[in-house]
């Protein structure tokens, strides 16, 4: 091949790349917007609705203030469906605090199909992760679109959820659906 021709190959090359970048910015937020206006639609769906006071409560009975209940522990939410950002390169958690028995089962999806990682790890492991050290954790996989988990908790703890893209090089946009079911 002559210079000239490499040179072409090269700046074709250069054009294209910059193309398709100027494409997956153009649909990046249309499709951000969409994703967030299902896991919106999602929440929303799950409210109870609205039952007007006199169906609750016949007008006939005498009612009386009640006191205040005493602050109880920590409860962990029913469902979560939240959308997790990750930077090119770096990771974000997701803390929940879990109680020991409790199954916890969902799936984690990334909107454009790209490979992340996660892990579940408790203050010790999340620990190590950070530190970079080898860590334990209660599940793991790695490079992939999609994760399904279902896991029951070994300890009453804060029980971390890394999102890792490490070594990878555009941000992540995951669709995280957990539902935690109590012991019983």
């Amino acid at each position: 091949m002559r210079t000239v021709d490499v040179i072409v190959v090269l700046i074709i090359s250069i054009v294209a790349g910059i193309v398709a970048m100027a494409i997956y910015e153009a649909i990046k937020a249309p499709i951000r917007r969409y994703f967030r206006k299902r896991v919106k639609e999602k929440e929303v769906s799950l409210k109870l609705p609205d039952i007007p006071q006199s169906e609750v409560m016949p007008t006939d009975v005498e009612t009386r203030e009640l006191k205040p209940k005493k602050k109880e522990k920590e409860v962990p939410p029913e469902e979560i469906l939240e959308v997790i950002e990750v930077d090119p390169g770096c990771h974000e958690t997701k803390t929940i605090f879990l109680r020991q028995g409790s199954r916890v089962s969902g799936l984690a999806e990334e909107v454009y199909g790209l490979e992340f990682s996660l892990y579940v790890v408790d203050g010790e492991g999340y620990s190590d992760f950070v530190n970079k050290d080898s860590f334990n954790a209660l599940f793991w996989v790695e490079n992939r679109t999609a994760i399904a988990f279902d896991f029951h908790v070994p300890k009453t703890d804060k029980w971390y959820f890394v999102f890792d893209a490490y070594r990878k090089q555009y941000p992540r946009e995951i669709e995280f659906d957990c539902r935690i079911r109590p012991a019983s």
